[in-house]
């Protein structure tokens, strides 16, 4: 990693023994490295081939999942302790620990968005050893205040898929697909980082199962803080429109005769574009299993 302001290169290493990880800082021209070691007993998450730094701008620190034990070898759920903060200006590394005493599921690969960073906050979600895609709580560091906190389902949602954590970095939050039995039969839990906050988007009245209904770029709306998602039940489904302010959800009727949006009653998707500055979401519409026309819903 290249610090750009004082064009100081940073290496992970450890110690031969396994006892100690650190930074290993390279200055150009320089013959002689210099060190930043990590507190006694962290390590480097190395039970993973995917190790992640996120650079926190605002401070000018850099922040990757930490562990307490020197992994040797790659595990498929890996876990990790807490954050490690590498302050640029300090020399220093420090240790963020959770506050559950739980620990981080560690992405394996980069396609794996359960571990990113959003605008100033560096999320994860709880590794449960019990479900190994399925967690309960998100931890959250503070970027700015270097401090850790966790975000708990409601009382009711028994858990959420980590592959649909989404982001709305519109209103730094984060959104995802609950699960009980299926997909989605819970509904959506929104995060919101800010305030702390988590709340619960129902699946309506009449209908199984909630789906993403965007087009994998865009969470439509935030301008007027709504969110639109799929409502599903065996040979149908319809949009539902959820206000972020107020809570309140409405579905939307489909046209006569038509059965379903997006899709043939399906979980997936593929015909769906939602426009975020134009408040409008487009959607192939079904009288069963055959294409009806184009549906365009305009939010208010």
């Amino acid at each position: 990693m290249l610090d750009a302001t004082t064009r100081l290169y940073y290496v992970l290493a450890r110690a031969s023994d396994s006892s100690q990880d650190a930074f290993v800082v390279f200055a150009l021209g320089s013959q002689d490295p210099a060190f930043v070691n990590f507190p006694s007993g962290w390590f480097t998450t190395s039970c993973t081939s995917n190790i992640q730094l996120f650079n926190v701008n605002l401070v000018r620190q850099v922040a990757l999942p930490g562990s307490l034990v020197a992994e040797s070898a790659y595990k498929a759920a890996c876990p990790g302790d807490g954050f490690l903060i590498l302050d640029l200006d300090k020399s220093t590394v420090t240790a963020a620990t959770l506050p559950d005493q739980g620990q981080l599921r560690v992405p394996a690969t980069k396609t794996d968005t359960s571990m990113a960073m959003l605008n100033d906050y560096v999320f994860g979600v709880r590794l449960d050893p019990t479900r190994t895609t399925i967690s309960d709580t998100i931890y959250v560091l503070d970027g700015a205040t270097g401090s850790v906190f966790e975000l708990i389902l409601p009382s009711g949602i028994d858990g959420f898929t980590d592959a649909s954590v989404q982001q709305i970095a519109a209103i730094d939050s984060l959104l995802v697909q609950s699960i009980n039995k299926t997909a989605g039969d819970e509904g959506f839990v929104l995060f919101d980082l800010d305030h702390q906050k988590v709340t619960n988007l129902p699946v309506p009245d009449g209908f199984d199962t909630l789906a993403f209904l965007d087009d994998g770029a865009t969470v439509c709306c935030m301008n007027t803080r709504t969110l639109v998602a799929r409502a599903l039940k065996t040979g149908a489904s319809n949009v539902v429109v959820y206000d972020l302010t107020t809570g309140d959800l409405a579905t939307v009727d489909n046209p006569a005769g038509d059965s379903s949006v997006g899709g043939a009653a399906t979980a997936a998707n593929p015909m769906v574009s939602a426009n975020s500055r134009a408040e409008t979401v487009y959607a192939v519409a079904y009288k069963g299993t055959k294409q009806a026309g184009i549906l365009v819903i305009r939010l208010p």
